[in-house]
């Protein structure tokens, strides 16, 4: 990793000096040299986004270090583009540089090129060719795309059964259910609503809540 030294030298203090503190310090100054050595990366400390490479750019107003990609600067950042995060913020809380809220948004591909290329066509037919979706994920919870296995009873994390496929871009699932239940001696039926977090006994059966104890967050889009 490049470094830079600084050595600061200070000349002796004069005898028998006189002053104010300010006078004081202004005269140490005044006595100081400095020499640096070593090496330190070229860049460019804030202003407008660089066109070519100059080195390293601390972008002030994100407060992040990009690097020249060959076409353009980028943050040096881990989280790749598109990826979704959760931010358990205030709703007023400004997002952190760099990522918008996953709120199901029609998005101009000029204005997020690199949210586009990540995303294309996945969560959705935009109106036209210049604009794009991102998922909403208000009131959801993120499954793996894919179709899983499991145990019919229970008893283990894989087995003979198999889920439901589910396919990136997809949105299923419901936040109720209805019980239909026609008694043996009648022509009446039952019909039971579930909501979340209700337990209901339809016909002497007790119905488990629909939605297991959540908690709920912001989420987020790295969009660059």
């Amino acid at each position: 990793m490049p470094t830079l030294n600084i050595v600061f030298d200070a000349a002796p203090l004069p005898e028998g000096f006189q002053g104010t503190p300010s006078e004081f310090v202004q005269m140490i100054a005044s006595l100081l040299t400095a020499e640096s050595e070593g090496d330190f990366p070229a860049g460019q400390l804030g202003g407008s986004t660089p066109t070519e490479d100059v080195g390293v750019w601390f972008n002030l107003d994100n407060l992040e270090t990009e690097f020249w990609n060959g076409t353009k600067y980028v943050p040096a950042v881990g989280i790749p583009v598109g990826v979704i995060m959760d931010w358990p913020a205030a709703a007023n809380t400004t997002l952190p540089a760099n990522f918008i809220e996953a709120q199901g948004q029609l998005l101009q591909r000029s204005s997020y090129p690199e949210l586009y290329d990540a995303y294309r066509e996945t969560w959705g037919t935009p109106p036209n060719a210049d604009t794009f979706y991102v998922p909403t994920a208000e009131g959801r919870i993120c499954v793996g795309a894919g179709t899983g296995k499991y145990v019919p009873d229970g008893s283990g994390l894989s087995g003979p059964g198999s889920m439901a496929p589910v396919t990136t871009g997809q949105y299923f699932g419901s936040e109720s259910i209805q019980v239909l239940d026609k008694p043996v001696n009648g022509p009446s039926s039952l019909r039971v609503i579930l909501s979340p977090n209700q337990n209901v006994v339809a016909a002497g059966k007790k119905i488990a809540a629909v939605i297991q104890p959540s908690l709920g967050v912001r989420k987020i889009i790295r969009y660059r």
